[in-house]
């Protein structure tokens, strides 16, 4: 209501003298606050043709290009405005922001050192052209450039919240939650830091904290994508599941051709074993990322769950032709190929899982299941071995030596793996094992059927 008042009393201004540049750049300027770019956009630009050199209108314009997500023209508008004004620090800060946005770090640096040349004691420059140093890869630079900043003013928001981006991304996580949390004290506004402590919050396991950081970061910004998807990947931690969709959605609804949102929904979706929900979304992912090999393989895992096998191993296919030395996707492929029948083919790939990580005790484990079945005993009590070499607390691996050396003819051999296969099973989630081993015991002929890892 304030701004419609004020846009009101520039308009009467405006009618008394019409070439009075300042009303104009003072009405974009409210224009653009209420969100009303294109409505700004008008009067700058009427205000730079009554005085084309005013810099506060050129730095305004550009503002208004960064709006609207044009950063080449934001740069002339800048360019233009220290051309007018050599010592304008705004518009080098500016147009620093708008190259580092364009991806032309260097360009920005070089802006940064201009403007700190002229202005050397700015904390908040400094901290700036640390997150700069920091996204061009120069990590060591960006955390000199946090550090001369906290010299100059210990409470300096930016730089606590670079600092805590190095620590986040190096996995320093406890660190990195402080230097959030500094710069959350000084500027309570800085929903990136709140984002940012979000993430540090989730992949520390505390998905509470990291959901009320999201929510922190929703109350600042209700049309806030990033929150949402955070959010949702908070929920889905948490095995919230429903309100994972949610977010999800509305992260949706808020940039249908972000993938984000979607990959989200689809994880939860798999979580609830909504699969053609899932595969939907994971297809929506890949329609706008064709080259996740991630998502690829998590639509594998969602067709394999429906039984649809030739879909399954197309995908794991695809995702290895993007990361062809992944030894999880062979396994998973292996295990794709094995429900259809396919058993050499499937020990063909559990064995590429094992030369590309030898303690990948899955794959050990599903190449013995398949080497049993195929009575291939000797090999498949070896690759047991192996997986109690790797997990010696895998009842699984130890009921299945049991179970080889009783289809090999070898009962007493059996025993003692059956015995410890018993004890480890403290989820009962082998019966078999225990019936197998009593049979053993009372000399009874057993009959095995094996299950799967």
């Amino acid at each position: 209501k304030e701004y419609d008042l004020a846009i009101a009393d520039y308009n009467r201004a405006i009618e008394l003298n019409p070439s009075d540049n300042t009303v104009y750049m003072s009405r974009g300027n409210d224009y653009k606050t209420e969100g009303r770019t294109d409505l700004a956009m008008i009067d700058l630009k009427k205000a730079l043709n009554i005085d084309p050199g005013d810099t506060d209108s050129l730095v305004s314009l550009g503002l208004g290009y960064e709006a609207q997500g044009n950063h080449e023209q934001a740069i002339d508008a800048y360019t233009k405005a220290i051309a007018s004004d050599p010592m304008d620090k705004l518009a080098y800060e500016d147009r620093a922001g708008a190259y580092t946005d364009a991806g032309k770090y260097d360009l920005a640096i070089t802006d940064y050192d201009t403007l700190l040349n002229l202005y050397p004691d700015f904390a908040d420059e400094i901290g700036s052209r640390g997150l700069v140093y920091a996204a061009s890869g120069q990590h060591d630079l960006a955390m000199a450039d946090y550090q001369h900043a906290l010299s100059i003013d210990p409470n300096n928001a930016q730089a606590h919240y670079g600092l805590a981006e190095e620590y986040r991304t190096s996995g320093e996580f406890d660190l990195a939650i402080g230097n959030y949390t500094r710069a959350i004290q000084t500027n309570p506004e800085m929903w990136e830091a709140y984002l940012e402590r979000g993430l540090a919050y989730e992949a520390e396991g505390k998905y509470d904290l990291a959901i009320s950081d999201s929510t922190q970061v929703l109350q600042i910004d209700p049309a806030s994508f990033a929150g949402y998807v955070n959010r949702s990947s908070a929920y889905l931690g948490a095995n919230k599941s429903d309100l994972a969709i949610a977010d999800a959605t509305k992260a949706i609804d808020l940039a249908p051709t972000r993938y984000e949102g979607y990959f989200n929904r689809a994880s939860a979706y798999l979580a609830r074993g909504k699969l053609d929900l899932a595969i939907a979304d994971y297809s929506k992912v890949l329609q706008y990322n064709p080259n996740r090999w991630d998502i690829w393989a998590d639509r594998g895992e969602a067709y394999r769950a429906q039984r649809n096998f030739d879909l399954a191993i197309a995908d794991y296919n695809q995702a290895l032709a993007v990361v062809p030395t992944h030894p999880e996707i062979y396994t998973d492929l292996g295990q794709a190929l094995e429900s259809q029948g396919k058993s050499e083919l499937a020990i063909d790939d559990f064995t590429k899982a094992i030369e590309l990580d030898p303690n990948n005790s899955f794959a050990y484990s599903w190449r013995g299941n398949v080497l049993n079945m195929l009575r291939e005993y000797q090999q498949a009590i070896s690759d047991f071995q192996k997986v109690v070499s790797l997990s010696p607390n895998d009842s699984y691996a130890y009921c299945m030596l049991g179970f080889t050396y009783v289809e090999k003819g070898d009962q007493q051999a059996a025993i003692p793996y059956l015995l410890q296969g018993v004890r480890l099973d403290t989820r009962h989630a082998y019966p078999q094992c225990r019936s197998v081993l009593q049979d053993v015991q009372v000399g009874e002929k057993v009959i095995v059927n094996i299950a799967t890892p």
